[in-house]
């Protein structure tokens, strides 16, 4: 996995271009391709390590819904699975897998911050909180409904007593995403600098793209 230093900075008219030029974003993964059943790519694994995920084992999840499939398979076993419990109105977040908000997508941009800031205890960047004409959007959140700030800031505390859990865990399952610039990117937000999700198009202005180098 590439290190976060090997990122590339780019604006977000170089990164559409960059899309449009990616041919192949379109015919992958080729019906001809082994690995391809029903619209799917199914990749053969060979772990070389096993995990003991009985009853009453903890496990922590991050990604995107391959994560929130894997827990609702891991609680038919009886693991304990902090985030499956997580859950958020609908006025928030509108499809049936409530912790959905949760999802995330970049290795070493989001997803490493939150690893981070779990196990340091440390709380994200209130500058992450970006003021629309409808309210506050949080960039760190998959949710693509504005809140108050008060409610976007106690959901950020929510979010920071979950991830306390991640340090306790038995194992921690991450799930990585493709897009068609290869690794989904990582946005950053000009004021804070944060790694942040991909951003909705009226907050693509102020934001630059950290793609793989």
């Amino acid at each position: 996995m590439p290190r976060s230093s090997d990122l590339e900075d780019l604006p977000l008219a170089d990164v559409y271009v960059r899309s449009r030029a990616n041919k192949s974003r379109r015919s992958y993964p080729g019906r001809n391709d082994p690995r391809y059943q029903d619209g799917l790519i199914l990749p053969e694994l060979k772990p070389r390590f096993s995990l003991d995920l009985g009853a009453g084992k903890s496990v922590f999840t991050i990604g995107s819904c391959f994560a929130r499939n894997i827990e609702e398979e891991l609680a038919k076993l009886g693991v304990i699975l902090p985030t499956l419990g997580f859950s958020v109105p609908e006025s928030e977040w509108q499809w049936p897998r409530r912790n959905g908000i949760l999802n995330e997508f970049n290795p070493p941009g989001t997803i490493a911050q939150r690893i981070l800031n779990a196990v340091h205890a440390r709380h994200s960047d209130d500058g992450t909180l970006f003021e629309t004409a409808d309210g506050y959007a949080d960039l760190l959140l998959a949710s693509r409904k504005d809140v108050s700030f008060e409610r976007g800031l106690a959901r950020r505390e929510e979010v920071f007593d979950l991830y306390a859990h991640l340090p306790q865990s038995e194992a921690v399952i991450i799930t990585l995403a493709i897009s068609r610039l290869g690794m989904m990117p990582s946005w950053r937000p000009t004021s804070t600098g944060c790694p942040s999700l991909s951003p909705r198009a009226k907050l693509a202005r102020a934001t630059a793209i950290a793609a793989w180098a």
